[in-house]
């Protein structure tokens, strides 16, 4: 009996092992810290909303406050210690983003109220109110 053998070589071509990179970009939702500022009659005026790590603040006009031509609402950060930090200048109309300060920002975790004072044009002239102090309102976080 005659037996039949097939033969041959096979050979597995050999590749590189293939590193498969993605990049991943996800967007984790930003804390934000938000205020209502209310007239004495519970009236909402201004809503802000703080966030700290993109160190801005967004201001809206809930109710048109007071027209003043000649003075500035001025937004202040009530700091740990009492010591108020600026925000900026509140719109009369609309909505207007403002830039918050590292020091602001540093403060923001520890801080329980905002404030709004009563300015010449252009704001405080003062690193704290020289105006009267109209309204405070409490900072509200997740």
């Amino acid at each position: 009996r005659r037996r039949r053998c097939a033969g041959g070589w096979w050979q597995a071509a050999t590749r590189p092992p293939v590193t498969v990179t993605d990049t991943v970009i996800q967007r984790v939702p930003e804390a934000v810290t938000v205020a209502l500022v209310s007239d004495d009659k519970g009236e909402a005026i201004w809503l802000t909303s703080l966030r700290p790590q993109s160190r801005q603040v967004a201001v809206r006009v809930v109710n048109s406050p007071q027209a003043e031509s000649e003075r500035d609402y001025q937004l202040w950060l009530l700091g740990p210690d009492g010591v108020p930090i600026s925000l900026g200048l509140l719109p009369q109309q609309g909505e207007r983003s403002l830039r918050m300060s590292a020091a602001a920002v540093a403060a923001l975790a520890d801080s329980e109220l905002v404030a709004v004072s009563l300015e010449p044009l252009g704001g405080s002239p003062e690193p704290v109110p020289t105006g009267p102090v109209l309204y405070t309102a409490a900072l509200l976080s997740p």
